[in-house]
């Protein structure tokens, strides 16, 4: 219901509806498990909207959203660290949010041109980023979006709408 009620706010001011993610705890759980993936992305289709749906990049919600069918947009996070199972550390762990400017700026790097993360371990993992998501609460988020899309194109990246 409140997707449709979004949508038919975005259709009354003439605005087209471009993705879909969940957030927070359901969008954690649906890149952990596939059967609140399955969920979720069930319910996404069944609204028969031609939008995008973004979610963590290389989930268990991933997997399930392409084989539905869906427009999905993998996502990486500027600011969060990652586990060795590509999980977002959790928040309430040390070292689970970036705050140094220069360390998000490596980790997309990392992401974006080198399509790898450094997980908290040391480990260096494949991951593909289609969108990047930099959370709002995270100090300085501002400057710090300034400084990433500055960053990217001053390395020959081309930064589109997906």
């Amino acid at each position: 219901d409140q997707i449709l009620s979004l949508k038919e706010i975005a259709d009354g001011e003439g605005v087209k509806l471009h993705h879909i993610k969940p957030h927070g705890a359901l969008y954690n759980a649906a890149s952990k498990y596939r059967d609140i993936a399955k969920c979720v992305a069930e319910a996404i289709k069944e609204l028969g909207l031609n939008v995008l749906v973004y979610g963590q990049a290389d989930s268990e919600f991933e997997l399930v959203a392409r084989k539905n069918d869906l427009n999905f947009c993998a996502e990486v996070f500027a600011d969060r660290t990652y586990e060795d199972d590509l999980r977002l550390r959790a928040r309430n762990l040390e070292g689970s949010v970036l705050h140094q400017k220069e360390d998000v700026l490596t980790q997309i790097f990392e992401m974006v041109v080198e399509e790898k993360v450094t997980a908290y371990s040391g480990k260096r993992l494949p991951i593909k980023a289609e969108t990047i998501c930099l959370h709002s609460d995270t100090k300085g988020s501002k400057e710090l979006a300034r400084n990433i899309h500055q960053f990217l194109k001053n390395h020959g990246v081309r930064i589109t709408s997906p």
